[in-house]
């Protein structure tokens, strides 16, 4: 699970320095929640299960599978290991988010 936290932690950073993404966006990683709500000012990043423009979900095997560049966004969804709920255009607006940093 150090792995999976560790990349939590880089995707929060990632999120935290990037200007305001103008939108909200929920992340579901397993039990896992990142709800990122842009609206304002700054990116906010809760562990609230709040409604948002997109949902992506997947398990925490397809994370990291993506956070370390064994398969892409694209491929994920086309393969049903990754799903997305509400607009696809604001997921792949940030699917840099997913990517190998």
């Amino acid at each position: 699970m150090q792995e999976l936290e560790n990349e939590f932690e880089k995707v929060k950073n990632k999120v935290l320095s990037m200007p305001p993404i103008k939108t909200t966006l929920k992340l579901k990683v397993g039990e896992y929640v990142f709800h990122i709500d842009g609206t304002d000012n700054a990116n906010i990043i809760t562990n609230d299960d709040k409604t948002s423009v997109s949902t992506v979900s997947m398990n925490e095997k397809t994370f990291l599978a993506l956070r370390n560049g064994k398969i892409s966004p694209f491929d994920a969804l086309g393969t049903g290991k990754m799903s997305i709920k509400g607009s696809y255009g604001v997921a792949f607006k940030y699917r840099s988010l997913l990517n190998k940093d």
